[in-house]
């Protein structure tokens, strides 16, 4: 419980601060020990600056002036309409200082430059203090915090002629109307772009997610069988198939589907009915095909048009007659809330439920051939579409690379994986 002394000194700062925390809805006042602490900057729980008595006054007018916002490494001043995008130590003879130019977008011109980092982000960063045992998220403030606070570059054992030929820089983009975040978000995206298309080795701004709280972990079967096997018995696998199903392993979220699906796609497309390879054996195998080769050449010619269907009806196949409706079933119950219901993405692509709240591994099941594989089938083919196409007629809207997107594409990762595993295993594609 706060004492009355301690509830008085909060009271004050909050009331000095105030312009500053109503603009900054989740930055605190914290009292810990004997100093009180701007805390939560950015909306990052390790970032807080120190209310010394001698700096408060400073950094009182400094935080009034300014927005913290958490979707990127910047300032944003006030008065001056102006962005600084947080940037590092650099050379005093930098290339990068003397890079102006003016940004024109839609008649609307921004002012782009690299300068000395403003006085507020000095003293921001001298006041600086990680809160907590460690620093993730420091919004590059721990380099210039040493710089501003000279003695703790012997604690850090860095060189100590270090700083000397350095000085803080900032990218700063001017002539905005007023803090407007997602207008702000969308200009920084056209300069990251067009920054890099005229430097490859240029800096750009740090734009961040959307915070919207920690996800829960997707769910993920570790036994399919009741334990693992005492003996293990195969046929050596298709060398791509193996590589693809690796990478997969190591690859980011998107990556991960593409490639999984990619297994499905490779192993369609070597696909032959039961029913054509009967076919063909019946004609190659006739004695006298050598000699009337023009008679038999259209009919293999015409059965094997015959099995040249559509990739996806193939995809559809391999899945039936490769996959265990059980197996693929245990992946699914893992997260039966996510499955029975519709998923909406940023890009305007939407996925209806595949199974039901009451869906039971007996109806999934039964249900394999005629519908259930069916529906995994065009789900599948519907995200790797919206992941790689882009917004055209013919493919409809998209996923967005965004980091909500892959939150959402991350519980079809275990069931497609599952599916392409066995697809390899079973599916005998040489």
């Amino acid at each position: 419980m706060k004492t009355p002394e301690e509830k008085n000194g909060m009271a004050t700062f909050e009331k000095k601060l105030a312009p500053f925390l109503s603009r900054n809805l989740n930055t605190k006042i914290e009292k810990r020990g004997k100093l009180h602490y701007v805390t939560n900057a950015w909306n990052v729980k390790t970032i807080s600056f120190v209310l010394k008595p001698d700096s408060q006054s400073d950094l009182i007018a400094a935080l009034n002036s300014l927005v913290l916002p958490p979707r990127f490494t910047a300032l944003y001043h006030l008065d001056t309409n102006t962005m600084e995008y947080i940037f590092t130590l650099v050379d005093r003879n930098s290339s990068y200082l003397s890079r102006q130019f003016e940004f024109m977008i839609e008649g609307k011109s921004y002012y782009c430059r690299f300068e000395d980092a403003s006085e507020r982000l000095l003293l921001l960063s001298k006041l600086f203090r990680p809160a907590g045992e460690e620093i993730g998220d420091d919004r590059n403030l721990m380099l210039l915090h040493m710089y501003a606070n000279p003695h703790l570059a012997k604690i850090s054992g860095l060189e100590k002629d270090f700083f000397a030929e350095k000085k803080p820089v900032s990218f700063f983009v001017g002539e905005f109307e007023a803090f407007d975040e997602e207008k702000i978000v969308e200009i920084s995206k056209h300069l990251n772009f067009f920054m890099q298309y005229y430097d490859r080795k240029t800096t750009y701004t740090i734009i961040h997610p959307p915070k919207s709280g920690e996800p829960e972990p997707v769910k993920q079967l570790q036994f399919v069988e009741a334990d693992f096997p005492k003996k293990i018995s195969t046929q050596r696998q298709n060398p791509l198939l193996l590589d693809l199903a690796l990478a997969a392993n190591e690859a980011d979220t998107r990556l991960k589907f593409i490639y999984y699906y990619q297994i499905l796609e490779y192993a369609a497309f070597y696909y032959i009915d039961d029913n054509v390879k009967r076919d063909l054996l019946r004609i190659i195998n006739t004695p006298d095909i050598f000699s009337n080769p023009d008679e038999y050449i259209p009919k293999i010619l015409d059965t094997v048009s015959e099995s040249s269907q559509d990739v996806e009806a193939k995809i559809e196949k391999i899945i039936k007659t490769n996959c265990t409706p059980e197996f693929v079933w245990r992946e699914l119950q893992q997260n039966i809330p996510y499955f029975s219901k519709r998923q909406e993405f940023e890009g305007g692509f939407m996925l209806e439920p595949i199974i039901s709240e009451d869906t039971t591994i007996k109806s999934f099941s039964e249900g394999w051939y005629s519908r259930t594989a069916a529906t995994l089938r065009n789900a599948l083919r519907s995200i790797r579409n919206a992941l790689v196409h882009g917004r055209e007629k013919r493919f409809g809207p998209v996923i967005a690379p965004t980091r909500g997107n892959d939150r959402k594409i991350d519980p079809w990762l275990p069931v497609i994986r599952r599916i392409a595993e066995q697809v390899i295993i079973f599916g005998r594609v040489t």
